[in-house]
Parts: C-alpha cells; structure tokens; sequence
C-alpha cells in the first residue's frame, strides 16, 4: 500500500497537509475521529 493514496484522500476531505514517501506520510489534519476515520482504510 502507498500510504500517499491516504494522504490524498485526506487532503481532499478534510483538507489535510503533509507529505512523505510510499513507505511513510506525516503531516497534520483536523477533524473528529469519525470523520477521520471515514477516510482510513
């Protein structure tokens, strides 16, 4: 899995920001846990 497919959907949902590597992301975002959680896998 390239945890940059998490991320984009992140950003495009919640507006998140960061960046990193197929292996690792890191960054912020700012939402409750369950609408978080609608975006994880």
């Amino acid at each position: 899995m390239d945890s940059r497919d998490v991320q984009k959907a992140l950003r495009e949902k919640l507006g998140a920001k960061g960046g990193g590597k197929p292996e690792m992301i890191q960054g912020s975002v700012t939402g409750t846990e369950s609408c978080i959680a609608e975006v994880l896998p």
